[in-house]
């Protein structure tokens, strides 16, 4: 589970670190968009917020909003 997080990151942090050195917008925007697909294909992810957030027998909306900020 670790590596799955640090992996995440660290594909964030080169997206930032791009960014912060002018490199093109659309490799940037790959590599989030490879990260946004990490997080929602994740059968670890979803375990996790299943742990999180149980919601009293309910299935999760499939069709949840996530945010993506990059730092830089």
């Amino acid at each position: 589970m670790d590596n799955y997080w640090t992996k995440i990151d660290y594909i964030l942090e080169l997206a930032s670190w791009l960014f912060s050195n002018e490199y093109f917008l659309d490799n940037i925007i790959d590599l989030i968009d490879w990260t946004i697909d990490l997080l929602l294909t994740s059968s670890e992810a979803y375990k996790q917020q299943q742990d999180i957030n149980p919601i009293d027998g309910q299935e999760i909306d499939s069709k949840s909003t996530l945010s993506v900020f990059v730092f830089c």
